[in-house]
């Protein structure tokens, strides 16, 4: 047991020696001279597999990584990743249930604007008949009000009559086509009458039909946001160390801001506590169509790449 105690010992002189000796032969400065820093050679990449049911081309797909590298080094000034068709590290897009969860949120998204388009026609065609039942029924007062007038008058004037024994041979006339136009006035407001009713039936309808598109937007909204409101992880895509592997995504810009937020983890990057900022743990609040690093961003990258 002394015997390795010693050997021991002995071999851990050895090193610390060597350690003196290379520290006084300044070869570790060497080596720290010649020690590239960070950011300043790019990160060589390729892409790998890019399953078929994400529908986009290999050179779609070339172009958004593109992209997303460029705002990384537009910010620097230094070409820090670059295209490399035989790079080790490659870029993925692998399909899995959490595309299917963004399809079907599509889907629901889909059936609500659906839903939504629908309940602004109805709103319409309600607007429609009730402009016509308001007018068709202030028509039908009107005319009934005349007609109620016309028949009072006839029925007090053949009241007099009756009590006289008789109307003279022209006023018996003059009645006699005063109710015939009261009859076909009485036939005109029924027809009116009937017209109103189906007018406020079909308003009443689409009343009903709106509710329940009302309703079931309801439900599929309350759906849609318990599944797939409000922020999403950036778990969608993963740098693993060795590659990127991106599991969703609902439309191109998605797919370059998770590539650029990826790319930033590649590079060094850690998460940020401003929602805001491209490299937070979540996406939401990030501006989706131009991207922009914000100051935190900026320090991050700067802390990397030692500018």
């Amino acid at each position: 047991m002394d015997k390795l105690i010693k050997i021991s010992i002995t071999i851990l002189a050895l090193i610390y020696g060597s350690f003196l000796l290379i520290k006084k032969a300044g070869v570790i400065e060497e080596i720290n001279f010649l020690t590239k820093s960070p950011c300043e050679e790019p990160i060589k990449y390729s892409l790998g597999q890019i399953d078929s049911q994400f529908a986009i081309s290999l050179e779609e797909f070339k172009i958004l990584a593109a992209e997303a590298e460029g705002l990384w080094e537009r910010s620097t000034a230094r070409n820090l990743f670059e295209y490399d068709a035989a790079a080790p590290f490659k870029i993925n897009l692998i399909f899995d249930e959490r595309q299917m969860q963004t399809i079907e949120s599509e889907n629901l998204e889909s059936g609500l604007k659906k839903l939504e388009a629908e309940q602004a026609s109805l709103i319409k065609q309600f607007g429609s008949f009730q402009n016509a039942y308001q007018k068709k029924l202030a028509d039908y007062n009107a005319q009934k009000s005349v007609y109620e007038k016309r028949l009072k008058k006839y029925n007090k004037e053949v009241a007099y009559w009756n009590e006289q024994g008789g109307a003279p041979a022209d006023v018996y006339a003059d009645l006699g086509k005063e109710r015939k136009k009261l009859k076909e006035l009485t036939n005109s407001l029924e027809q009116q009458r009937l017209e109103v009713n189906s007018l406020a039936t079909k308003a009443n309808q689409i009343v009903k039909k709106e509710n329940q598109v009302i309703s079931e937007y309801n439900t599929d909204i309350a759906t849609y946001k318990s599944k797939y409101g409000g922020s999403r992880e950036f778990e969608k895509g993963v740098f693993d160390g060795e590659d990127i592997n991106i599991y969703q995504y609902k439309e191109k810009d998605d797919l370059r801001l998770t590539l650029i937020h990826e790319l930033g983890h590649a590079l060094g990057l850690n998460h940020l506590e401003n929602p805001q900022a491209i490299m937070y743990y979540l996406m939401g609040e990030q501006e989706m169509e131009n991207p922009t690093l914000t100051p935190e961003d900026l320090q991050e990258l700067n802390r990397v790449c030692q500018l």
